[in-house]
């Protein structure tokens, strides 16, 4: 009776989903325990041992604080100004932009580890000093839904990743904002972005982008994504979506993804950078 009293037990216990969550949550941390011991974490920037950027580093690096950019966010040279010359010059899709930090050689060298050698740990970090530095923009914003920019399925089997996937999902979990990757695709390959101007990026991106064409909102009171039916006219269901990526250059990349988020209904395209290169760079 002893023995069938605790196996009863046992079995509610089982039947519990608290119980369960607690157990996958207790399982996560110690499996990211043993990794640790394994695999010392280490600073982003310098690579010295350190649970997250190191004190030191975190001094030196250049966050984007003071006058900025009304529209993308850079550091403004006039600061009686509103806007950059570059979006005084055209104008964005996008609603508005932040960046943590400018592009230096030291950020530049940390992304290119986490691109080209799988460090893919210093995401964690970048999403949490944009938790806790762009602090302003998530209360003025109040997004919705976060959506990384997709990269081309042939790049990411390549790459094995997406870095921006990787950095939204974290920075959602941090501050409680869903993320969809599955709105959102690359649907075009796009020669690199490095060495071409600004009117050559847009050239290059022109239909890079689409929203899936499964999903459409059926009622924005229900709040979901459902497939379209043939001939519908497609409605995504938020106002204010939150485009997250790793480096901001010269604006078409959120450009181009945010003229397809509104031609499907969005209100208001945001986004977030963990770093903006210099306009004279």
């Amino acid at each position: 009776m002893k023995i069938r009293k605790t196996t009863d037990m046992l079995l509610c216990r089982i039947d519990d989903r608290e119980f369960f969550e607690t157990w996958k949550r207790a399982g996560r941390r110690a499996g990211a325990a043993a990794l640790d011991l394994l695999l010392p974490r280490r600073c982003a920037i310098c690579g010295t041992l350190s649970a997250g950027i190191c004190g030191e580093c975190r001094k030196k690096l250049p966050y984007i604080r003071g006058d900025v950019c009304f529209c993308c966010g850079r550091p403004l040279a006039d600061p009686d100004a509103e806007y950059c010359p570059a979006c005084r010059a055209k104008k964005h899709a996008y609603t508005q932009g932040r960046a943590l930090y400018l592009y230096t050689d030291a950020v530049r060298e940390s992304l290119h580890a986490v691109k080209y050698h799988n460090k893919r740990e210093y995401l964690e970090y970048y999403a949490r000093e944009m938790a806790e530095h762009l602090a302003e923009a998530w209360k003025t914003w109040q997004p919705q839904v976060m959506i990384p920019i997709p990269m081309h399925p042939s790049a990411c089997r390549k790459r094995g990743y997406n870095q921006a996937e990787i950095l939204a999902k974290e920075l959602g979990r941090i501050l409680g904002i869903p993320v969809r990757c599955d709105v959102l695709k690359k649907v075009r390959k796009t020669a690199s972005q490095k060495e071409l101007d600004y009117r050559a990026r847009q050239s290059n991106l022109k239909g890079a982008f689409a929203v899936a064409e499964k999903y459409m909102h059926s009622s924005r009171r229900e709040g979901g994504l459902q497939e379209i039916p043939r001939g519908s006219e497609r409605c995504l269901p938020w106002e204010r979506v939150l485009l997250v990526d790793d480096i901001y250059t010269t604006g078409s990349t959120v450009h181009e993804a945010a003229v397809v988020l509104k031609n499907a209904g969005i209100k208001c395209v945001y986004f977030v950078t963990i770093c903006a290169v210099p306009e004279n760079s």
